[in-house]
């Protein structure tokens, strides 16, 4: 029997580099990858180039007609920023380039090469901008599914305090729950859920019934929050908070986030790994813990303790003698919830500037120098200003928390015992450091800068604390108790600076004080009703293309045209 032919092999035909004569060297076409499958893409790309168009395969100056699926300017603008980011084209501007560049809908393409050759631009080709929403014609709204209550956060009134704490607490429980499952549909699911929560904190009376939340902008066509708030109305409890707080992912998931330098994605992936306590975590041989998560480890206990609102206002006294002495004049600022009237939180934020521009340049070095030396910094993390001539420009995205650009310092403040048991008045947080009276002077020989702290128990958001050793119940009093190791003189706090120019100081201050929901909701009014972008950097209209400046925060509001609120009305 005669042997089998061998199978040719098979040539497969690369189109990509497959190159044709170009007709319209004028004509230099970008296509937007967003909501276009790769396939479909690749075959758009080789359909223009076989046309004798000429593709640009990266987004640059030379480009003059930009297709896309998106339905908005704004949005492909937006789209066309992260492009360059992914491309670390810092230079390229969005802007500036959308102003000479054609923005063009898909259908002229493909008209294009049904014609097989440029075609005609006309309006219905080009991206249309944003339609604005019309704040009028909402308040305007009658009926009964007319809301009663202001579509954005930041147009309300939220207090610290309010009526309906048991339904907040658990909303913002299942928020919690659903960033640690991370992905976009969970992303959206606690945003959900924090926006439900920020409508009933500004709900002036308590939530009796269920159909009390019907008519509330964020609730009334969330079906899941309203089963949350009926089960906590029926039973007293909302039996899903329930459920996931007693799962062991849960459980776990909570106790590595409080892990200081360790975010949920590399929680994540040490419960995939198997790993289950903070002994698993030190004992593995795989891992390589970076030095802030060797210092959330050691300092654990103490720096998942809450910081009263006495030990903040030593250590702002004590932060700004030392900022006095290095630029005097300059601006010490406690922001946060503190500054919203919170009498404790999880750390303590510091706002610096001074009123004359630039001369905030090189505080913060001499000032963890200082520090340091008085034995009052335990650990720090530096880094330094990315501000360019673009950020005010690109704003902020209102769907996600991200960090400002700002020169900032993340630390571990060795805050002394004896400091614990003395109270400072707080009543005005913003003051200049010649202000300040003279805080407690530590001696850093009586410092112990090697000993360890316990490396078991937090607090699990909402519920009640649990040991995270064995998992039982135990006292925030046994807790407390444990925070401090023996022999050690201080306790490790979570303390950040930052460091924003005057001209900047404002905005610096808005997006500093919080809350993250106030924040969002205010970048989202502006993008959506004003078609600015609002960030911790400026405020930039993107109908006139230029930035609006505010010395203050009453300012900045004036311009947002909206009614100013205080820091403590902020709390959504």
């Amino acid at each position: 029997m005669a042997a089998p032919d061998p199978k040719r092999r098979k040539h497969f035909h690369n189109k990509e580099s497959e190159e044709f004569p170009v007709k319209f060297p004028d004509i230099i076409i970008f296509i937007v990858n967003a909501r276009i499958q790769k396939i479909r893409l690749k075959k758009l790309r080789y359909l223009g180039r076989s046309k004798g168009f000429v593709l640009s395969p990266e987004l640059n100056e030379s480009v003059t007609h930009v297709v896309s699926e998106l339905s908005s300017r704004d949005h492909v603008i937006s789209v066309l920023q992260r492009i360059c980011r992914s491309q670390r084209n810092n230079e390229f501007n969005a802007f500036e380039f959308a102003q000479k560049a054609e923005l063009l809908s898909l259908s002229w393409y493909t008209s294009c090469m049904e014609e097989e050759k440029p075609v005609e631009i006309t309006d219905e080709h080009r991206i249309p901008a944003k339609k604005l929403l019309d704040l009028d014609a909402l308040e305007e709204q009658e009926g009964e599914d007319k809301p009663i209550n202001r579509r954005f956060a930041c147009q309300r009134i939220t207090p610290l305090n309010h009526p309906n704490k048991k339904f907040t607490d658990a909303l913002e429980f299942l928020e919690r729950a659903a960033e640690l499952r991370m992905g976009d549909n969970s992303r959206s699911r606690a945003l959900a859920f924090r926006k439900a929560s920020a409508a009933l904190k500004a709900l002036p009376e308590e939530v009796t019934k269920p159909e009390d939340v019907d008519k509330l902008y964020e609730i009334r066509g969330g079906n899941h929050c309203k089963r949350v708030i009926s089960d906590i109305l029926e039973k007293g409890y909302s039996s899903e908070v329930k459920g996931i707080s007693r799962s062991p992912w849960y459980q776990n998931m909570s106790l590595f986030t409080g892990v200081y330098g360790c975010g949920i994605s590399t929680s994540a992936k040490w419960c995939q790994m198997g790993l289950r306590s903070l002994d698993d975590v030190k004992a593995s041989y795989v891992l390589n813990l970076t030095r802030s998560q060797l210092k959330g480890i050691e300092f654990y206990d103490e720096l998942n303790t809450l910081v009263t609102k006495e030990e903040a206002a030593w250590i702002h006294d004590a932060v700004s003698r030392e900022v006095a002495a290095i630029r005097p004049g300059s601006t010490v600022v406690m922001t946060g919830g503190f500054l919203r009237g919170k009498e404790t939180g999880h750390d303590v934020d510091f706002l610096i500037s001074h009123p004359e521009e630039g001369k905030e340049k090189d505080i913060l070095g001499p000032l963890l120098q200082a520090l340091t030396k008085k034995g009052l910094l335990d650990y720090t993390d530096i880094q330094n200003s990315t501000v360019n001539n673009t950020t005010v420009q690109k704003g902020a995205d209102p769907s996600r928390y991200t960090l400002d650009r700002y020169e900032r310092c993340f630390s571990i403040f060795r805050l002394p015992k004896t400091a614990q048991s003395i109270r400072v008045e707080t009543s005005d947080p913003e003051r200049t450091v010649e202000q300040i009276p003279a805080a407690m002077d530590v001696d850093p020989a009586s410092e112990s800068s090697d000993a360890a702290a316990s490396a078991n128990g937090s607090v699990i958001p909402g519920l009640s604390l649990l040991d995270k050793t064995n998992g039982s119940a135990t006292s925030e009093g046994d807790i407390l108790q444990k925070t401090v190791a023996p022999g050690r003189s201080w306790v490790a706090r979570r303390v950040d600076f930052v460091i924003a120019p005057a001209s900047q100081y404002a905005f610096a201050q808005l997006g500093w004080t919080g809350s993250k929901m106030f924040n969002r909701s205010m970048r989202d009014y502006a993008n959506k009703v004003l078609n600015m972008n609002l960030s911790s950097h400026g405020l930039f209209d993107k109908t006139n293309n230029c930035s609006l400046t505010a010395n203050t925060e009453e300012g900045i509001f004036e311009l947002l045209k909206l009614e100013y609120r205080k820091p403590e009305e902020r709390n959504c």
